[in-house]
């Protein structure tokens, strides 16, 4: 979650940068309109209008737009929010179905579910590379939860965020 927001000025910068060019391509086309279908006020020596050409830039610099914004920026909210209200503390909770084979294209998963005592169930899915590389740090929360799946009598206490899913703390309950 720390790195996604990280990107976000990043994500800022590209948004203010792209609106001039949004903004510029729909004056184009609006002026490229009305030049083609009202006299010309002025001398017959202004440049030819071109509203398919402007039309067309301004359809691709607002496609371009909407979808960085959609597809880049869909993350943000999420991720504001929950570093917002932080996570959510649960106790007595269940790990099941631990799946370390979980095969996506070219990158493998771990796929596990934890389950508090009235049955409410979160699905969490890691890349195995991301665990590997946390499970050498001590109290490193997946680290502890991996270990709580892998004892099926185990039940832990976490703390995770809602909305992204992450599991910010967790301590084996005795």
């Amino acid at each position: 979650m720390r790195a996604k927001l990280a990107t976000l000025p990043l994500f800022a910068l590209l948004c203010i940068g792209w609106v001039p060019i949004v903004w510029a391509s729909l004056r184009w086309m609006v002026r490229d309109i009305l030049r083609r279908f009202l006299l010309p006020a002025r001398g017959r020596h202004a440049r030819a209008p071109h509203p398919g050409v402007a039309t067309a830039a301004f359809v691709l610099s607002a496609s371009a737009f909407a979808f960085a914004y959609a597809d880049l920026g869909a993350g943000y909210l999420p991720a504001l929010q929950d570093w917002w209200e932080g996570p959510t503390h649960y106790e007595g909770l269940t790990c099941q179905n631990l799946d370390e084979k979980s095969v996506s294209r070219r990158r493998v998963f771990s796929t596990f579910e934890l389950v508090d005592s009235n049955g409410v169930m979160w699905s969490f899915k890691i890349a195995r590379s991301d665990l590997r590389a946390v499970s050498t740090r001590l109290g490193h929360p997946y680290t502890t939860v991996l270990t709580a799946c892998r004892i099926p009598t185990m039940t832990l206490d976490a703390s995770i965020y809602p909305r992204t899913g992450i599991i910010a703390e967790a301590s084996v309950r005795q």
